[in-house]
């Protein structure tokens, strides 16, 4: 019998990792044709079947090869090394001014005009837009901008990713399976390239969710200050972190005494009251403020209605979650369908992909909401296919 149900959960696990791995499949070949379609050199649907050819052979390979675990622990730390040192370098050689992605330089702009003492949401990027940044997203940038650029984020954040599969998973062979998937997937290292906060903010949101389930689920004094402090922080970077902190926090704070729910919404509120002090104190006049704020351009992408689907979605399934595994695919599937969404609504609203992906009216980063929790899934279920591989054996 426990043969039987070994035999039916190993084929569980295999179709799982063959539909998330096609759906990260599908992200990021959607990202290679958007800009392949941009130069004239090679066919860009012939580009993209290459590519998408290339993933799929790295994942069999690895899937299949076995080889032992202080080779991949070599193969790990060097690939690592090497990585971090090239996101370096990337960040060092590419003319910020040249690109026409304003991400690094609305979040320098919110930082200028902090450190000056002026109103963040007027300052003007490089592009002449405005940051919609929240708070936190603004302060998470200042360590960067003070050693040179806001883009060495994304080698700080590349290095939490690292020691948050460290944490999680024993296994080299895993580990160098989550590398594998992070540096070949062409949304990250777009984001690298253009000097953007998106991937990094939500390896953070990752990392915050992987910790908390780790490290800080009982009901003790420091456990929830923790936890409200990370969700607070991390809920004033964008909005729609508010998914995975649903998913993670919400039946867990139910299920608290009523002094801790006091302690967990005091710290909460606290947090939230001094951030948004900090930024928004020298907004003027009200008009001012309703001209230029974060909360608006934040919600663009998304129509209200849908947004609120979207986290009474969160808020519904949350009571569904049983285990960490679960929490994650959730976390996944949800983020996924919330970008799915805003894609739908944009191509509707402007007739068709080519104006919503290959004209940027809709913003394909946002697949970068998805990708750390998809990554860290596709990893979780290989190292359970992996552990009933060793059983079988």
């Amino acid at each position: 019998m426990k043969d039987i149900l070994g035999l039916k959960t190993s084929k569980i696990y295999k179709r799982e990792i063959y539909i998330f791995f096609l759906i990260y499949l599908f992200i990021n070949t959607l990202v290679i044709y958007k800009y392949a379609t941009r130069q004239h050199f090679i066919n860009p649907i012939f580009l993209s079947i290459i590519y998408a050819i290339f993933l799929w052979l790295i994942f069999f390979i690895n899937y299949k090869i076995k080889f032992k675990e202080r080779t991949y622990k070599w193969l790990f730390y060097l690939i690592s090394l090497l990585f971090f040192i090239f996101s370096i370098w990337l960040n060092i050689h590419v003319d910020k001014f040249a690109l026409k992605v304003d991400r690094w330089s609305a979040m320098e702009a919110g930082i200028k005009a902090l450190f000056h003492n002026e109103y963040p949401y007027s300052a003007l990027d490089h592009l002449k837009g405005q940051t919609s940044n929240l708070p936190a997203l603004i302060f998470l940038g200042i360590p960067f901008y003070l050693i040179g650029d806001v883009g060495y984020l994304q080698s700080f954040t590349f290095i939490i990713f690292l020691i948050i599969i460290s944490i999680y998973f024993k296994s080299y062979k895993i580990r160098f399976s989550a590398l594998l998937l992070i540096i070949f997937s062409s949304t990250y290292c777009y984001d690298i390239y253009v000097k953007s906060d998106i991937i990094s903010n939500f390896i953070l949101l990752l990392t915050f969710v992987v910790l908390s389930e780790k490290y800080f689920k009982s009901e003790s004094k420091k456990s929830i200050i923790i936890n409200s402090l990370g969700s607070a922080l991390l809920l004033m970077t964008r909005l729609v972190t508010v998914i995975p902190l649903t998913l993670a926090l919400l039946k867990r704070f139910l299920n608290f005494k009523t002094k801790n729910k006091a302690l967990f919404l005091l710290t909460f509120l606290l947090i939230t009251i001094i951030s948004f002090f900090i930024v928004f104190k020298n907004f003027g006049s009200l008009n001012n403020f309703m001209r230029y704020n974060p909360f608006y351009l934040q919600n663009s992408q998304l129509p209200f209605s849908l947004s609120l689907f979207c986290i009474f979605l969160s808020i519904s399934y949350s009571f569904y979650v049983k285990s960490f595994n679960g929490l994650i695919k959730a976390c996944t599937l949800i983020l996924l369908i919330t970008v799915l969404l805003s894609l739908i609504a944009k191509t509707i609203e402007f007739k068709g992909l080519q104006n919503s992906i290959l004209n940027s009216r809709f913003d394909i980063s946002y697949f970068n909401f998805v990708s750390p929790f998809l990554i860290f899934y596709i990893t979780l279920i290989y190292d359970k296919i992996n552990l009933n591989n060793k059983i079988d054996n």
